[in-house]
């Protein structure tokens, strides 16, 4: 029996930035993030086509979040998302402070459920939620490093 192999157009450096391009306006402007309101910054987890919905706000999405917009260059979302994850998601006090909570339902069924009712930390959230926040981070540290340097350069007791 013969396999009949498909040819696939190989991926073009113009195919590549138009997929790019419209991959970041979907991140940038789909409302998958959060824009106006108490979840401002944050990450729904996925949008649902056929029910024109968002699935709920994850954590884990928002930390992914972060780190995208930063390198997108979309700093002050990226610190919405990370002001969100701060405020809503971290754990404040006790044994817990630090752990982040994993995620809000926002439409589970017609009915929203409470902050993070369910009081889970999750590892891997945690860990996204870092990995994001470290990124911010490092890009305003160097932004500020770059700025003293330019400052500097540029004074005229230089």
């Amino acid at each position: 029996m013969q396999t009949k192999i498909l040819s696939r157009e190989i991926v073009t450096k113009k195919r590549l930035e138009t997929a790019i391009s419209n991959l970041e306006r979907w991140i940038t402007e789909s409302g998958i993030q959060n824009k106006a309101g108490q979840h401002k910054g944050s990450f729904n987890s996925w949008y649902d086509i056929e029910k024109e919905k968002y699935g709920f706000v994850y954590s884990e999405i928002t930390g992914y979040g972060i780190t995208t917009l930063v390198f997108l260059d979309e700093i002050e979302k990226a610190k919405q998302a990370a002001d969100w994850l701060i405020e809503y998601s971290m754990c404040r006090e006790g044994f817990e402070r630090g752990g982040v909570k994993t995620s809000l339902i926002l439409n589970k069924g017609d009915t929203a459920r409470e902050l993070f009712d369910d009081q889970v930390i999750c590892t891997f959230d945690t860990g996204m939620a870092l990995n994001g926040m470290i990124n911010l981070y490092n890009m305003r540290s160097e932004e500020r490093r770059v700025g003293k340097e330019c400052r500097s350069r540029w004074s005229p007791y230089h």
